[in-house]
């Protein structure tokens, strides 16, 4: 039954071991059309899941088990372990925790929890209050009844839970716990450090692993069988769907929020992309000056294919990003017309890779924090620019 009305949320102080698994879940309508397709956002804020394990002796799972019976249908505090830092040796009755607050959500008014870093899968946290949060530091709302050595501390989120927990007994006195929680409000965090062009991010992280879906390169179409003659196919779309799985790793907590950040940023399916392939298709058969508008290219597709699309060129000034107004043919290659100008010289042997606008393919997005990385996995379709 509900919990009565008034009663605070229930501690959940167990310190996690990772890897903890992580889920951002947003909600859009994409409604396709011929030539595009609308896409409507249905989730104001991302649903957050925190999915994390916890090893412990027998006394502290039969804890655990009557801590969950207890408060099964409330709302509990939940430290986010995952933005977890290291504070150093806090003396008993201290006011103030330095703290690296702007990659990690530590709210005024809200909670942290401590506990000490020496054997740390052990112990229990202790939930303190906070009143104000500054870019290094958070100022306890009252002092520190105990003393904490190496403490490591975390923002704690209002949660419920939504993954009873799970016991697995690796011997009799040692066993796992599995728990999940649905973090209950979302953080406003959105942003990002991208590049734009037209308007939009360009991922210029080369370092994504990049594997192809299940169905790579698809296009809609209809089959016309009269059952007298030939089959006719007929395009039901003008557009060429192209799908990717993205993994993402980024190491240590400020890249891991500016990932999350950006992530945010997107809202799921909602807005787009570009995603350079850095595969090097367009090869330059000759350099380019600072006034040219062309890129003279091995061939590689039918004229009519290159004119709308983008490419990013890569300089030692940093990477350009153009599209493909014209394309004729010059000789034995292509010559692409582009525009605004570039700015400096371009050497023949400059990398150019091809750049499809893309959105994400889903609206869940999975991420695991090791401990020393968080490891982002989600699917990518290609969408008209």
């Amino acid at each position: 039954m509900p919990e009565p009305v008034g009663r605070p949320p229930h501690p959940w102080p167990f310190p996690a071991l990772a890897p903890l698994e992580e889920t951002i879940e947003w909600r859009t309508d994409v409604l396709p059309a011929e030539a595009g397709e609308q896409r409507l956002g249905l989730r104001a804020a991302p649903r957050e899941l925190v999915t994390m394990r916890h090893r412990m002796n027998e006394r502290g799972v039969a804890r655990a088990v009557e801590i969950a019976r207890a408060g099964y249908a409330g709302t509990w505090l939940v430290p986010l372990w995952h933005m977890a830092a290291p504070v150093g040796d806090l003396a008993s009755g201290a006011t103030e925790i330095a703290v690296n607050t702007t990659i990690a959500d530590y709210r005024a008014g809200g909670k942290a929890a401590v506990v000490d870093g020496v054997n740390m899968a052990a112990r229990e946290a202790t939930f303190i209050d906070i009143d104000t949060v500054e870019a290094g530091k958070i100022t306890l709302s009252e002092p520190l009844a105990a003393a904490y050595t190496h403490a490591v501390l975390a923002p704690v989120r209002d949660a419920v839970l939504t993954e009873a927990p799970q016991i697995s007994r690796k011997r009799y006195s040692i066993a796992e716990l599995k728990v999940g929680f649905t973090m209950v409000d979302a953080p406003d965090i959105a942003a990002s450090t991208y590049p734009q062009h037209q308007g939009r991010d360009v991922l210029t992280d080369p370092t994504v692993v990049r594997n192809p879906v299940g169905s790579n390169i698809e296009r809609a179409v209809e089959y016309v069988d009269a059952e007298l003659g030939p089959i006719a196919v007929e395009p039901a779309r003008d557009i060429t769907a192209r799908g990717e799985q993205i993994t993402m790793v980024d190491h240590g907590l400020a890249r891991a929020w500016a990932r999350r950040a950006w992530l945010f940023s997107l809202a799921g399916r909602l807005s787009a992309f570009w995603l350079p392939t850095w595969g090097r298709e367009l090869r330059l058969q000759a350099g380019l000056s600072s006034v040219d508008l062309e890129l003279l290219v091995a061939p590689i597709a039918p004229l009519d294919q290159y004119t709308g699309r983008h490419f990013m060129l890569e300089d030692d000034t940093g990477p350009m990003f153009r599209e493909v107004t014209d394309a004729e043919q010059d000789g034995d290659n292509h010559r692409l017309s582009f525009t605004p100008s570039h700015n400096s010289g371009i050497a023949s042997s400059a990398p150019v890779h091809w750049m499809p606008l893309v959105r994400l393919d889903t609206d869940r997005v999975e991420i695991t924090h090791t401990g020393t990385a968080m490891e982002t996995r989600f699917n990518v379709i290609e969408v008209k620019a």
